[in-house]
């Protein structure tokens, strides 16, 4: 794998490092992907829209609570020793994935397929959420972790699934949001 993404492709790598400063903010209506007695998820706002793609954020909040018994702890020492689905199985029941779904298709999802593109040739993927680094922390009474993910490229128009799945507590959460909202918020010059 290159040490950066070349551009064009991801126009948030600059020189091997991340600028955001050309993306645009959008708010998701409704961040809140779910909760439960355990867990509560959103996406962190605002999301930033770049011609390439989407920078966004998934937050969670796991809750110290007898129903969880260990299961919490264990996972958050994972977490925080492992990391956020680097070097792991996407079958990794430990790992929370996120899923990026439009035009009835699951177009990406975290872990899973890398972006594996350099400069000479296109990208070996359609679609590719990539992570870009991952936060886990325990506190008194909870744990919370973030993940910042860029889904490229930039969605099409109509409905999007961003799902959050952590299979080791049985919780799927998904926000809604739609790909024309997210292109609105570039200028008509800089629509792709």
């Amino acid at each position: 794998m290159p040490d950066r993404i070349p551009d064009p492709f991801v126009d948030i790598f600059i020189d091997g490092r991340r600028d955001f400063s050309s993306g645009r903010p959008f708010n998701v209506n409704t961040p809140h992907m779910g909760h439960s007695d355990t867990i509560s998820v959103s996406v962190g706002q605002p999301i930033l829209v770049f011609n390439s793609g989407v920078h966004f954020s998934i937050e969670w909040t796991l809750y110290d609570t007898d129903q969880g018994g260990n299961i919490q702890s264990e996972l958050v020492e994972y977490l925080s020793n492992e990391g956020w689905g680097r070097r792991s199985s996407p079958d990794d029941v430990r790992i929370p994935r996120v899923t990026a779904t439009y035009g009835g298709v699951e177009q990406a999802r975290n872990p899973g397929e890398n972006l594996q593109i350099d400069s000479s040739r296109p990208p070996t993927v359609a679609a590719a959420l990539l992570g870009l680094g991952s936060s886990c922390s325990k506190l008194d009474t909870e744990s919370r972790g973030q993940q910042e993910l860029f889904l490229w490229p930039l969605p099409p128009p109509g409905p999007i699934n961003l799902t959050f799945l952590w299979p080791a507590l049985g919780f799927t959460g998904t926000v809604l949001f739609d790909g024309q909202d997210l292109r609105s918020a570039l200028s008509p010059n800089e629509d792709p």
